[in-house]
């Protein structure tokens, strides 16, 4: 199984703290920067994640949902991030790595662009990423674009 996201590191904001998300095996954690805020960190493991939404800041905020709780955290590097996220879910799910999402090439094209979110989106949804209203959601906004 293709574990390629362990150890992969990124900052990424979250309560207006600055630090990081660190993905490991079976989970991703998020360790603040300054040593004050350290029990401010959380540990998310894969399996219990049940959906993931996205809001535009400044930044993009992420927003994982588990059955009791939400997680967020801010960051620009939304399809990289997106990427790690779903290569982690799927190793804990049990799926090979040809189940894994590829995250599209930007294009120097705003149309091609847009296709190409809504190719990515389309695959978030039918991967179980995205519920059929934050698809729908995403996909209004990216079709006004066009």
């Amino acid at each position: 199984m293709d574990e390629s996201y362990v150890g992969q590191k990124m900052i990424a904001d979250h309560n207006n703290i600055g630090g990081g998300v660190y993905f490991e095996l079976e989970y991703l954690e998020w360790k603040p920067r300054n040593y004050r805020f350290k029990a401010q960190g959380f540990k998310l493991y894969y399996k219990d994640i049940t959906s993931v939404s996205m809001l535009e800041t400044f930044k993009k905020r992420i927003i994982m949902h588990t059955a009791s709780d939400q997680y967020t955290v801010d960051l620009y590097r939304v399809d990289t991030f997106l990427y790690l996220l779903d290569k982690g879910r799927k190793a804990a799910q049990g799926f090979g790595n040809g189940d894994v999402i590829e995250v599209p090439v930007e294009s120097e094209h705003p149309n091609q662009d847009n296709i190409s979110e809504l190719e990515r989106l389309a695959k978030l949804h039918e991967s179980g990423v995205l519920t059929d209203e934050e698809f729908k959601a995403a996909k209004e906004k990216i079709l006004a674009k066009l």
